[in-house]
């Protein structure tokens, strides 16, 4: 398996402590596009992107249910585009918000992705692949395993939970 990330320093200093991707006790690897508009509610780290992985490490569960693993993505806030390898189950997981692109393309045994479309259609050319771009549908967690594609569409209920307004009745 090989990740790769360039990242815009959007929080945090630039330096290598603050480079994706970001690993946490060896078992998990995440790289992040997006911005948090607060983070320290997930994690003590520097930066959103360290934040969430260590939050991902502690939290996320491959047997929860959709609305389980909602719940957990739906705590991160802010703007996110996710991809982490977890090495305790050997699993790959892709999935976006509403506010940030991510395509992909799979060929046999090979898959690559990006934010920007272009650049992953310039990058596969360049390297003879040729075949169909998909964008990432919004809340749809693509996991990737020795078993295969796992594509599941996540309830949107976790992401933007309905708010109650009470109001008081006079007598």
């Amino acid at each position: 398996m090989f990740m790769g990330h360039n990242r815009k320093a959007t929080v945090g200093q630039i330096n290598s402590e603050n480079a994706h991707p970001f690993i946490v006790e060896n078992e998990l690897v995440l790289m992040h596009n997006g911005s948090l508009p607060t983070h320290k509610h997930l994690a003590k780290a520097d930066v959103d992107s360290e934040a969430i992985a260590k939050y991902l490490h502690e939290h996320w569960d491959d047997d929860a249910t959709p609305l389980e693993k909602a719940n957990v993505l739906g705590k991160i806030g802010g703007a996110w585009a996710l991809v982490w390898y977890d090495l305790r189950t050997e699993k790959l997981n892709i999935v976006r918000n509403s506010q940030r692109p991510l395509h992909i393309f799979t060929d046999k045994d090979v898959t690559f992705w990006a934010s920007d479309e272009h650049m992953l259609r310039c990058s596969l050319a360049r390297n003879s692949f040729f075949g169909q771009v998909k964008a990432v549908p919004t809340y749809t967690l693509l996991t990737f395993s020795e078993s295969g594609l796992q594509e599941v569409v996540l309830p949107t209920t976790a992401f933007f939970p309905t708010t109650v307004i009470h109001t008081a009745k006079t007598y």
